[in-house]
């Protein structure tokens, strides 16, 4: 999951949500900045996870919908992954970046909540 402080022209002030995080500080993070998340999984665990803190998802990434769209980009690995994997990750976060910035299209796989 990502947070930013304020989605418009630009908006690149953003950081990972570490699962390293206090609940308490977690839970003041999502409630007051608008959240996109990022789902491995048809799940979709993070955006629920969002939601259920009190949290605003501004958009939802299923990255096998990404993955779809590039299969030439095929990851291998969990805890690291291997060249093709960090240039789909690349794609992704571009492509999350330009819907943010009002530049680009929607993400394809991507819900706007």
């Amino acid at each position: 999951m990502i947070c930013a402080k304020s989605f418009g022209p630009k908006a690149r002030d953003w950081w990972p949500w570490p699962s390293w995080f206090s609940a308490n500080l977690t839970r003041d993070l999502v409630a007051k900045h608008p959240a996109v998340t990022i789902d491995g999984c048809k799940q979709m665990c993070a955006a629920k996870m969002v939601k259920q803190s009190g949290g605003t998802v501004t958009r939802e990434v299923a990255v096998l919908d990404v993955f779809r769209r590039h299969k030439d980009l095929k990851p291998e690995g969990i805890a690291e992954l291997n060249e093709a994997g960090r240039r789909l990750a690349r794609v992704l976060a571009e492509e999350v970046a330009e819907s943010l910035d009002g530049t680009g299209q929607s993400v394809k796989g991507a819900s706007h909540v």
